[in-house]
């Protein structure tokens, strides 16, 4: 039984809700804590959390700018607003709020990455791999750092660069499904056509529902010469996503 004037306890249950996926319970749970105490800045960022899960992207900034007047230096609150601002597609306020992130905290290496994601989005290249390095430079073992500039190595059409960090990010975590289907991809590209189909048997053994990796395992056989296999993963690829390769 939880304790009627506890803040915290309302707000610690909507974590563990939100955290299970339950967002309306989460959101209920917030809204007791704000209830109780609407200076609590953490409930009003949690909530904007479960909000942004639901895809209710303003009323989670809302939530996000009064945690922010309430306490200006939580940084995840900038981050979380980030997230929500680019999720509708407002690039340039999302990296104002990762810059303001980063000043708070330059040691968190996911706010390098998820700047360094914008920056990729906007074909913004150089920007995105120089995130990408801050990340690395602060936790070398971050895998989707590694995955994220190789695909930004890729798009320049340094793919000896692009393989060597995809790579370093399979090692660092052999279940990044994504991370093989873009090592396939700049492989097909640099014409390594039996690696590539490699690779994307391995993405395809994480998910395969992966339209992607099956459009282009399909393009890597009919490269090499079957035509047929090739044909069936094209026409399979696009039983998924009609649109794949086109």
């Amino acid at each position: 039984m939880i304790d009627p004037k506890n803040v915290a306890a309302y707000a610690n249950r909507g974590e563990a809700y939100r955290v299970q996926g339950e967002d309306d319970r989460a959101i209920t749970e917030f809204n007791a804590a704000i209830k109780l105490d609407g200076k609590y800045a953490s409930a009003y960022d949690d909530r904007g959390i479960a909000l942004t899960d639901k895809g209710e992207y303003d009323r989670a900034i809302g939530d996000f700018d009064t945690a922010l007047k309430l306490d200006p230096k939580m940084g995840g609150a900038y981050i979380h607003r980030a997230i929500a601002y680019e999720s509708k597609g407002a690039h340039d306020r999302a990296l104002a709020d990762f810059d303001e992130a980063i000043k708070l905290d330059p040691k968190n290496p996911v706010t390098y990455v998820n700047r360094g994601d914008i920056y990729l989005d906007k074909k913004d290249l150089d920007r995105a791999i120089a995130d990408y390095n801050q990340a690395i430079m602060v936790n070398g073992m971050y895998a989707e750092a590694f995955n994220n500039r190789g695909s930004a190595y890729a798009r320049k059409g340094d793919f000896d660069r692009a393989v060597a960090d995809f790579d370093n990010a399979i090692k660092l975590n052999p279940r990044l499904g994504s991370a093989y289907a873009n090592r396939g991809t700049a492989l097909l590209k640099s014409n390594q056509f039996a690696r590539a189909v490699a690779d994307f048997n391995d993405a395809l053994a994480r998910d395969s529902k992966d339209a992607l990796s099956l459009y282009n395992r399909g393009v890597a056989k009919q490269k090499m010469g079957n035509q047929v296999g090739g044909d069936l993963d094209v026409i399979n690829a696009r039983s998924i996503d009609p649109q794949v390769g086109r």
